[in-house]
């Protein structure tokens, strides 16, 4: 009898220690209303981008420079939504600010920063990244630039969301291509620039998902 009634017990024990440990290790992931918001925008971007490639096929150069110009603003409505957002941005604006003002000049502008990383759920990666800030000031602190830019570039790859980010960045670095080939080089972009940009925006949409 105790030994039937110690099973379940040491079952309960196992099961919230997994959830605790579960809780403190999971990475950042959009609420329902970001993916759903998330989805949204790639769809869109991804309406556009086929836009761009029929205004290609007709010879239309200018619908296609505009289509591609409207997605570059739908993918910034994708960061922006994230749930990492407004740390990001917040991130790379002291990166940016760097690049004009001393190391005291920039140390105010951590405490939004780390205001937006407290709304953030409980997560490690939450966690690593407020430990490479904590770095970071330390660093600032002590008249350390380029520790301090190191430390801030460790904390923006803990932020970046699994499965979204990087077929995001991926999109956007072909997107810049093919604009890039308008403005500088008076030509249309390949086809397979296009292609990146649709393939890798269809893995955002398919990462938004429920349940993956």
């Amino acid at each position: 009898m105790e030994r039937t009634l110690l099973r379940p017990l040491a079952a309960a024990v196992l099961l919230a220690a997994s959830s605790t440990a579960l809780a403190t290790n999971t990475a950042i992931t959009p609420t329902a209303a970001q993916a759903r918001m998330i989805r949204t925008y790639t769809a869109m971007a991804l309406e556009h981008i086929a836009q761009a490639e029929g205004a290609e096929h007709n010879g239309k150069t200018t619908d296609e420079l505009r289509n591609l110009g409207e997605v570059r603003g739908l993918l910034n409505l994708v960061r922006a939504v994230r749930p990492t957002g407004e740390a990001k941005g917040l991130l790379h604006f002291v990166q940016a600010r760097m690049d004009v003002e001393d190391n005291t000049q920039v140390l105010p502008d951590l405490l939004p920063l780390y205001a937006a990383l407290g709304e953030l759920p409980a997560s490690k990666a939450r966690d690593t990244a407020r430990e490479r800030v904590d770095q970071a000031k330390l660093a600032l602190e002590k008249g350390d630039r380029q520790g301090a830019l190191h430390a801030l570039e460790s904390a923006d790859r803990a932020l970046n969301l699994d499965g979204i980010d990087l077929p995001l960045a991926a999109a956007d670095d072909a997107l810049r291509q093919a604009i890039d080939q308008f403005k500088e080089k008076q030509n249309a972009p390949s086809r397979e620039t296009l292609l990146s940009v649709e393939k890798n925006l269809l893995t955002v949409l398919n990462a938004a998902r429920p349940g993956r």
